[in-house]
């Protein structure tokens, strides 16, 4: 199941974390964006839109390892 979560970071901008079966994989930086922005890219994530390899998505060193399997 992919689910995202919408946090604010140290800087004050949105970010949305992104999670694939309870596990963080990474996240999506998102300054500058309105919380509106976050919202259409938890919907994105969780409905498979917005897919892995993303480029935007900044990996979590948990997803790099879990990624060589």
């Amino acid at each position: 199941m992919r689910t995202a979560e919408t946090t604010i970071n140290s800087n004050g901008d949105f970010q949305v974390d992104l999670f694939k079966d309870g596990v963080k994989i990474g996240f999506i930086d998102l300054a500058g964006k309105s919380k509106y922005y976050a919202e259409d890219v938890e919907k994105n994530w969780s409905i498979g839109v917005l897919t892995e390899d993303n480029e935007h998505i900044k990996r979590t060193s948990s997803s790099l390892t879990n990624n060589s399997e």
